[in-house]
């Protein structure tokens, strides 16, 4: 109708506006130099936020399997950007997310990271989107090379920032095996590349012997927390048989190990900021939805994963009931992070290992 013309031509006319400026904050960041963690400027971050904040309005009605590409927003984006269609429109926020996430990484910066990954995510889980996604050179470069020292949000306040890590490698993973399908990638090489960090990051904890130094030493710590969130991204992403056999092929026997290690270490300490992430990767693993787990009638993989997670259950009760003892004798100032949480998620891992 005209009425609904009218509306539209007066979307294009802001949006044009807003995407102007969009167009010249990814320029700028593209020939600027600025140092690594130099911290962004307030007004910087607002803005930011908001154009993030807008692009999640603007994908709801103009973008995905409900967009119109031939409506009248889009004429006028033409008319004054040259922009016709909404692959143009994804490229440009991608590679504004893309930057908000190579710069953001500092506990004030939270929001503009969540936001900026939960429209990538968005943008990843609608059908036509996110087929498109898998054609654009950032989003590529985002697949290629994902490890730490790229994004400084990987590297911030661990409190803040950990589930942020699991919604992006979520989001990357379910890219890649939509492009895998669709041929757009090498279904035998793609996967096993896209792993090929977080197979470095295991290797490298795997090489401590000392069971001392694995407690004691933070940077261990950290590293481990982190390669367990990515994990339990990719495996929230394998939600098909094939996917999540690939997965565990991956996985089992070369890294498993090192993680009950790890489990049976930090228990028997204690250490909650280590354990949560373990379980809850763990928890997801043993997830059978939507009916993924599903090897082979001549594999021995099903009984391989009860066994692995029989060992991490019946590990941590034993060593979480020699510690709420010792804890009991003593005054608990946090008992829900120290006790309670963990408790929690091994519960939910022993209920999908039942039923599983």
């Amino acid at each position: 109708s005209t009425s609904s013309e009218n509306i539209e031509l007066i979307d294009g006319e802001l949006s044009s506006r807003v995407f102007r400026l969009a167009i010249f904050f990814v320029e700028k960041d593209r020939t600027e130099t600025r140092p690594k963690g130099e911290p962004v400027r307030r007004s910087e971050a607002a803005v930011d936020e908001a154009l993030v904040e807008f692009t999640q309005t603007f994908r709801k009605v103009y973008i995905g399997e409900h967009a119109v590409a031939t409506s009248k927003v889009y004429e006028r984006l033409a008319e004054r950007l040259g922009i016709n269609d909404h692959m143009v429109v994804l490229d440009v926020m991608v590679s504004k997310i893309a930057t908000n996430l190579h710069r953001y990484g500092g506990s004030e910066d939270y929001h503009v990271v969540a936001k900026s990954l939960s429209l990538l995510s968005d943008f990843s889980t609608g059908h036509s989107s996110g087929r498109l996604l898998g054609k654009l050179p950032t989003v590529r470069q985002m697949l290629s090379s994902h490890a730490d020292d790229q994004y400084l949000f990987m590297s911030g306040p661990d409190s803040k920032m950990g589930r942020n890590r699991t919604l992006f490698y979520q989001t990357l993973t379910r890219i890649l095996l939509s492009g895998i399908h669709d041929g757009e990638y090498d279904s035998e090489r793609g996967f096993d590349a896209f792993m090929a960090p977080l197979d470095q990051k295991l290797d490298a904890l795997s090489q401590i012997t000392s069971d001392e130094m694995f407690a004691s030493d933070p940077r261990v710590q950290v590293a481990l927390c982190g390669v367990l969130r990515d994990l339990r991204g990719v495996v929230q992403a394998c939600v098909m048989k094939k996917t999540y056999n690939n997965f565990f092929d991956w996985l089992y026997p070369k890294h498993v190990p090192l993680l009950i290690r790890a489990g049976n270490t930090f228990f028997a300490l204690g250490i909650s900021e280590v354990s949560n992430p373990l379980l809850k990767f763990f928890c997801e693993l043993a997830c059978n939805r939507p009916h993924r787990i599903v090897f082979d009638s001549s594999s021995p993989n099903g009984i391989l994963l009860f066994r692995e997670l029989s060992k991490l259950v019946i590990g941590f009760g034993n060593n979480t009931i020699a510690k709420w003892q010792q804890l009991s004798q003593n005054e608990v100032t946090d008992s829900y992070r120290i006790f309670y949480k963990n408790v929690s998620t091994c519960f939910n891992l022993f209920s999908n290992v039942l039923a599983g």
